[in-house]
């Protein structure tokens, strides 16, 4: 088993409920918390780990936005929120040419 498979594994299985799961009101204000701290304003985003796009959830309007996950299912579930933000989101590949961003997550 590689890294690559344990960290993939267990997301892909989840993708299509992630969301649902963790949209109690509770996970919501996290959610608040979290950006509230991020506090973003403008500039291109760097999301690694960015999953379903929690990010893009808060902030559709970012001005350039790159989505790296190494579940391809997380990529899917976001891209499928998200269909005007394509081609945005990509698997995990290190190392990452041309991905420093003025906000990295």
């Amino acid at each position: 088993m590689t890294l690559y498979s344990i960290l993939t594994h267990p997301y892909d299985e989840v993708a299509h409920q992630y969301d649902r799961i963790w949209s109690s009101p509770e996970a919501q204000a996290e959610d608040r918390q979290i950006m509230e701290r991020i506090a973003y304003t403008e500039g291109d985003v760097l999301d690694i780990g960015c999953g379903t796009g929690l990010f893009l959830d808060h902030y559709p309007a970012c001005n350039s936005y790159l989505g790296i996950d190494p579940s391809q299912a997380m990529l899917d579930e976001l891209q499928a929120k998200h269909p005007a933000r394509r081609p945005f989101a990509r698997p995990l590949r290190l190392p990452c040419p041309g991905c420093p961003r003025n906000v990295s997550i």
